[in-house]
């Protein structure tokens, strides 16, 4: 253990839709942090708003803890682009945005990084039969948690892009 196995590498997904350009961009950091319970840190973020056109460009990492072999890393690059638009929502007016949204994703799994001083020759043993017989296991269920939470990054990002065209 000790290399970075990974889940989804350069995964581009695009949508188009009527969306309220940064309720879309703040409920996607909220919900992967408050709601999926990652890390987040934003790594680059760009605003360009000229009217009527509007432009956000992100590049956020998020890590989780699984236990104490494992964690999950994703990469998100979020882009938000569109023109400005009035809507008639439930009777009120509300501007909008009309255009698309990109997300590319990376994500892997990485081992921790144990920090035990020296073990005994017999405390060494037990990891690696420990290793052996459970830790695939461990492994193989951490990849699934991480393939669903990015499956969930997808959802609700192509939700929130359509949520008022439906």
């Amino acid at each position: 253990m000790g290399e970075k196995i990974p889940i989804i590498s350069e995964k581009v997904y695009n949508f188009e839709g009527m969306f309220d350009i940064k309720e879309t961009y703040s409920f996607m950091l909220d919900y992967i942090e408050n709601y999926m319970y990652y890390d987040l840190s934003e790594k680059e973020y760009e605003e360009k708003f000229s009217p009527p056109s509007k432009t956000i460009i992100s590049n956020i990492q998020g890590e989780k803890i699984l236990n104490d072999n494992f964690h999950i890393i994703i990469k998100l690059k979020i882009e938000l682009s569109g023109k400005d638009t009035e809507m008639e929502i439930n009777g009120m007016k509300k501007n909008m945005t009309k255009g698309s949204g990109k997300i590319v994703l990376n994500s892997y799994l990485e081992p921790q990084k144990n920090v035990d001083p020296e073990k005994s020759p017999w405390g060494a043993f037990l990891d690696k039969v420990y290793n052996k017989f459970v830790g695939n296991d461990e492994q193989e269920k951490a990849i699934i948690v991480g393939a669903k939470d990015v499956g969930e990054i997808i959802s609700r990002f192509k939700q929130h892009m359509n949520s008022i065209t439906k």
